[in-house]
């Protein structure tokens, strides 16, 4: 049975919606904005605006090719 990822104390705190993004991630190492976005069923732009606010908050850094990875703690 593989355990759901569970936010790290350590970690800021995270609105609702970022904590969705943030699991996805946590689920799947990295993803793409358009993977994030159909997942989360919040659609691309409001998924680039949550992402933007999770790498201002130092949680998620940008990889080439729209993909986004944790910023490890």
């Amino acid at each position: 049975v593989e355990s759901s990822p569970v936010i790290p104390k350590s970690t800021p705190i995270l609105e609702e919606d970022e904590q969705v993004i943030y699991l996805l991630i946590a689920k799947n190492k990295e993803m793409n904005l358009d993977e994030l976005g159909w997942q989360s069923q919040f659609g691309v732009s409001k998924t680039a605006s949550i992402l933007l606010s999770l790498e201002f908050k130092n949680v998620v850094k940008a990889l080439p090719g729209k993909k986004f990875m944790l910023v490890d703690r």
